[in-house]
């Protein structure tokens, strides 16, 4: 089930935001994929 959520769910609902919203691709780069995780730019900045 996760799989099918992570490689084809994700995916789909990634391509109709980056076609609607401008910001998108800002905020993927920022936010990891599943929320249960930190975001990534607190990861960054653990590591310096």
């Amino acid at each position: 089930m996760i799989l099918l959520f992570n490689f084809i769910s994700i995916p789909l609902a990634e391509k109709r935001q980056l076609k609607r919203r401008k910001d998108y691709l800002n905020y993927k780069k920022r936010i990891s994929r599943l929320l249960i995780l930190p975001s990534k730019k607190l990861l960054d900045e653990n590591d310096n």
